[in-house]
Order: C-alpha cells, then sequence, then structure tokens
C-alpha cells in the first residue's frame, strides 16, 4: 500500500477519562510543539535510512504536524470534591469516511462515548483497531450501513 495514501488512512482517537465536574474544570492554556527525539536529526539525510531496510520508511517533518491531544492523566495534587451528582457523560460522535479518508482525522472522545463510522464511499471498508484501549474490527460494510463503536476506557486508539 502507498505510505500517503496509508498515512491519510490513519485516524488517532484519544480518549480522555472526565474525572471532576465543569465546575471544578480548569483551563490549560500554552503552545504545543513537535519535535523527534534528540540526535535522530542527522539519520534523515544518511546513516540508517540510506539502508535497503529503511529506504522507504517515511519520515515525519516536525513542523507540519497539526493537530495535536492535550489532556490530564494524573490527579492534580489537591483531590477534588466528589459531586453532590455523578457526572454522566454519554454522547455520539461521527468519523466519515469519503475518498476512502477518515473525517476528521483526530477525534477526542471522553470514556463512554460511541462513535458512528458512516461509509460515503461506493466501496466496501473495513473500520478496525488493535489499540490496548479499545481493539476492535467492524468487518466490510457500506453506504447505508452505519457501524458503531462505544468506547468504555481511556486511552489512544490507532484506527485504520
Amino acid at each position: 500500500m502507498d505510505t500517503d495514501v496509508f498515512a491519510r488512512a490513519v485516524l488517532v482517537l484519544a480518549i480522555a477519562l472526565l474525572t471532576a465536574t465543569l465546575a471544578e474544570g480548569g483551563t490549560i492554556t500554552g503552545t504545543v510543539r513537535a519535535q523527534g527525539k534528540p540526535g535522530t536529526e542527522q539519520d534523515a539525510t544518511c546513516g540508517k535510512y540510506d539502508s535497503r531496510k529503511y529506504k522507504f520508511a517515511q519520515r515525519v517533518n516536525y513542523a507540519e504536524l497539526r493537530d495535536f491531544i492535550v489532556y490530564i492523566d494524573q490527579p492534580g495534587a489537591q483531590k477534588p470534591a466528589p459531586p453532590s451528582k455523578p457526572v454522566q457523560v454519554v454522547t455520539t460522535k461521527k468519523i466519515t469516511q469519503r475518498g476512502a479518508v477518515f473525517s476528521p482525522h483526530v477525534l477526542p472522545v471522553v470514556v463512554g462515548t460511541t462513535v458512528e463510522w458512516p461509509n460515503n464511499d461506493d466501496i466496501f471498508h473495513n473500520v478496525f483497531s488493535i489499540s490496548e484501549a479499545k481493539e476492535f474490527d467492524l468487518g466490510l460494510y457500506k453506504n447505508p450501513e452505519i457501524k458503531r463503536v462505544t468506547f468504555d476506557k481511556p486511552g489512544r486508539v490507532d484506527v485504520f
């Protein structure tokens, strides 16, 4: 499979656990920039990437990366008071397929969210993930059938 087509077919879902009520919530501000591991810059133009083994490996241009998801994965120093009424977040979101591409290609959801996967192409598609947080395989289907997945654990989910 062409690496460019493969890259466009990858979808990343980030599932964040809702740990406090909206009244207890806060604001995160700042700037997010992506960068590679230190010392790998020299390998981009020579070295390991010139070998036959890595000749066709897709190289990441960190300056062009967009669509970051920022979330808190550890509780804060102060434990918030429990809400008087438990917070219940149950919602449905949608990721469409058109031209063999997911849209949107990044979708943050909270635990308990159901994501619908309509196929707007005239061909069969199979949506699947082998991620630790949520493994699933929807099998081949096409329009008008819509498949659904409910995300019940926090974590990153790569979808193909």
